[in-house]
């Protein structure tokens, strides 16, 4: 046989054997749809946990927002060796600086105002690094006059837009008798109290520090979905 005809024929047998081999390596029509399924179950459930994500996010940012504002306030108290004051018309006897707040607009929302107030007082020098969207005035109230803050009368929210809760320790059994007047989004007035263990007999919640916490999604405060800045 000559090299000619024998090269043809090496070269035949080879194609018929790689066809062969590449028939057998093909995905039969079951391990398609296996795959398909596989590939359809992931899909889902990266859709789910995008969701799961996306609903979660107000939760994870207010958490986020409490904690550095728990922060904040300890860096104030060792300026000042004391706690901001739920009432921002106390703020000049306790931080000093030329600035003397006129009296607040109304009743609505007062301790986290004040916490805001506090926070920015020209004698502080902190960085609370509030955005336009951690701030609101569900109130809608103004100062007479301009302060160094403007007159806008702030409050620090959550993500579902309803204002933080502030108690300083010595407020809390004033408070918890005789709640004060919050505002929450849907401009339903509510009564914030400082929370207390539950646990019988260890009473009130950080006693010797702060409470800041958020209403959570159902804007209702002291009930199980508030976030809060001790857990």
């Amino acid at each position: 046989m000559s090299r000619t005809v024998m090269s043809r024929t090496v070269m035949s047998r080879t194609v018929v054997m790689a066809r062969e081999r590449s028939g057998e390596r093909g995905f039969t029509f079951i391990e398609v749809l296996v795959v398909m399924g596989i590939i359809a179950v992931l899909a889902g459930l990266t859709v789910v946990s995008m969701n799961l994500i996306i609903r979660r996010k107000p939760q994870f940012a207010t958490e986020a927002r409490v904690s550095k504002l728990k922060g904040t306030v300890e860096q104030w108290r060792q300026r000042f060796d004391r706690y901001p004051p739920s009432d921002p018309t106390r703020l000049r006897k306790i931080a000093g600086g030329a600035e003397n707040l006129p009296a607040m607009p109304d009743t609505f929302n007062v301790g986290i105002e004040a916490l805001y107030q506090a926070l920015y007082w020209p004698t502080f020098n902190g960085d609370p690094a509030l955005n336009d969207e951690e701030l609101s005035n569900t109130d809608g109230d103004e100062f007479d006059k301009p302060t160094s803050q403007g007159k806008t009368v702030y409050e620090i929210k959550d993500d579902w837009d309803n204002p933080l809760v502030y108690f300083v320790h010595t407020d809390y059994a004033k408070a918890d008798a005789s709640p004060p007047s919050y505002l929450n989004f849907e401009g339903e007035e509510v009564t914030p109290r400082p929370w207390k263990y539950t646990d019988e007999g260890r009473g009130f919640a950080e006693p010797r520090g702060v409470q800041i916490y958020s209403m959570g999604e159902d804007g209702q405060p002291n009930t199980d979905d508030d976030v809060k800045s001790w857990e």
